[in-house]
């Protein structure tokens, strides 16, 4: 049981399934916020993946320690690329990255059983559209402060 829903979580998977490719070093910022876009409505639009996080954060075993280890590589090699790039330093990168990719995850898979967090209500796009829009405003604030 435990194998098959490895594979289920695998095939689910955003970050082990996104690739990404160098953008144009004009289009960083852009290409950063599309990634964090996408996520959200890949975890939004996915039942099945909200339900394997969810078994997958309760459980430890091989198949979920290896599922971390290759989400862990692909995470570090796009952090690399990103901070090369956008001359932001690695461990901010890594930081903003875990908190906004925490936050999609937690809220998506709260969307299900609560409708507001902190006022803005989560099943909806337009709750959706407000948080898109303060990752949007990290990311602006951190991008300029390096002087892009």
């Amino acid at each position: 049981m435990d194998g098959l829903i490895y594979a289920c979580l695998k095939k689910h998977d955003f970050w082990s399934n996104t690739s990404i490719e160098l953008p144009d070093p004009s289009d960083t910022l852009t290409f950063v916020k599309e990634i964090f876009r996408k996520q959200v409505v890949h975890f939004r639009n996915n039942e099945i993946l909200k339900r394997l996080q969810r078994w997958e954060l309760s459980n430890e075993n091989a198949f979920v320690s290896e599922l971390k280890k290759q989400r862990e590589e692909n995470g570090l090699e796009r952090i690399e690329m990103i901070s090369r790039i956008t001359k932001i330093p690695y461990a901010d990168l890594a930081a903003i990255g875990s908190i906004i990719t925490a936050g999609i995850c937690y809220l998506a898979m709260l969307e299900e059983t609560c409708q507001y967090y902190n006022g803005i209500n989560i099943k909806s796009d337009e709750g959706w559209e407000q948080l898109i829009r303060g990752i949007d405003n990290i990311l602006n604030l951190k991008y300029n402060e390096n002087g892009n």
